[in-house]
């Protein structure tokens, strides 16, 4: 289904609500969709998902190629900083991090979450062990390698699937080059 929600009838569908007098963020996907929503007025601003970033790109240069002014478009940083490939468009905001994965990790979301869910005495050992004050250097550290493979698998074009959008698609075993005890 979503192979037909392209660029120009999303464009179509935001120019057509002329009900609606607030502007537009348009977010890559769901979940986007969901943290970006807990921060806005939704009788203000209404959150559509393009469905990937170059979807949210190509939607708003469609809309402001009809005039359509009240609306930005919001874009993971991805390795756009590393590849010097920002976009220059004043209505595409990019992330300050990689991901929003990457956003919970540097936020305090994620105090809440091992507060939570953590034994504050499992959690305090692994931190004496791995000789650490702060879980976040130790995900940061276990990422460094996953994230240099993805960039450069990118730019080398290496095909590797890390996250298939095809259901028969095969995603990549991490098993193969990754301790999961360890």
């Amino acid at each position: 289904m979503r192979e037909y929600l392209t660029p120009d009838r999303i464009a179509n569908s935001i120019a057509q609500k002329t009900s609606f007098k607030g502007t537009y963020l348009i977010v890559e996907g769901n979940s986007d969709y969901t943290l970006y929503r807990k921060f806005t007025e939704q009788e203000f601003c209404e959150i559509e998902i393009a469905f990937g970033n170059c979807n949210v790109i190509r939607v708003i240069e469609e809309l402001q190629q009809r005039g359509f002014t009240d609306a930005l478009g919001l874009i993971d940083s991805d390795f756009r900083r590393l590849d010097g490939n920002l976009p220059k468009n004043k209505n595409i905001i990019v992330s300050d991090d990689h991901d929003i994965e990457v956003m919970i990790i540097k936020s305090k979301a994620l105090d809440t979450i091992l507060a939570h869910h953590c034994d504050s005495i499992k959690y305090s050992t692994h931190l004496e062990d791995l000789k650490i004050k702060d879980i976040r250097e130790d995900l940061f550290n276990l990422s460094k390698s996953i994230g240099a493979l993805k960039w450069i698998n990118k730019s080398e074009q290496l095909g590797l699937l890390f996250k298939p959008h095809k259901q028969d698609a095969r995603p990549l075993d991490y098993t193969n080059f990754i301790d999961v005890k360890s």
